[in-house]
């Protein structure tokens, strides 16, 4: 994600988004900025590009990429986690950003052992940014300052929290029926 020899490779630089719209007839928005832009790749700034061909297609904001897939590992390591996790996700949706260490190299089995490796999941499969990097700091480490990407990514959360509640619900409301 901070390597910057493939920067512009993962996405569609602002001016290829406007050059899209322009052949498109459609105009640039803040609103388009706010929905499918955020992501970072080394040194550049790129949009979505499946959100972005979708976007043109049907000329609707949606969460095209966050329900292109069923986010199921995601949905089930923010639920199961521990109580700091369901805070720190609460903080994201508030629009903060955390400070975390981070394993840019993170495999899968580790996903139940680490604190940081969701956080490390989450930034290399594109559901957080990296705002600012504190470079070895005091104890060695690098610490990463991360936020949600995007007001896509955003509505995917949110949806994906009401359902577990949804499914709560309904799992309650047919036990009391029992």
């Amino acid at each position: 994600v901070q390597d910057e020899d493939y920067d512009d490779c993962f996405g569609f630089t602002e001016q290829e988004v406007k050059e899209l719209l322009a052949y498109c007839k459609a105009e640039f928005s803040d609103e388009l900025k706010k929905m499918y832009d955020g992501y970072h790749f080394g040194s550049t700034d790129v949009y979505n590009p499946w959100s972005i061909i979708n976007f043109l297609d049907e000329k609707k904001y949606k969460t095209y990429w966050a329900d292109s897939s069923s986010n199921g590992l995601v949905s089930q390591l923010i639920q199961q986690g521990s109580s700091k996790t369901k805070v720190i996700m609460e903080e994201l949706l508030e629009g903060k950003s955390i400070k975390t260490k981070l394993d840019e190299q993170i495999v899968f089995n580790q996903l139940d052992g680490s604190s940081e490796a969701i956080w490390s999941l989450l930034l290399a499969s594109g559901y957080l940014k990296v705002d600012y990097v504190d470079f070895a700091n005091s104890e060695g480490n690098n610490i990463y300052e991360l936020s949600l990407t995007n007001f896509e990514v955003k509505k995917m959360f949110e949806k994906m929290i009401d359902n577990w509640f949804k499914t709560c619900l309904l799992y309650t409301s047919d036990a009391a029926d029992d």
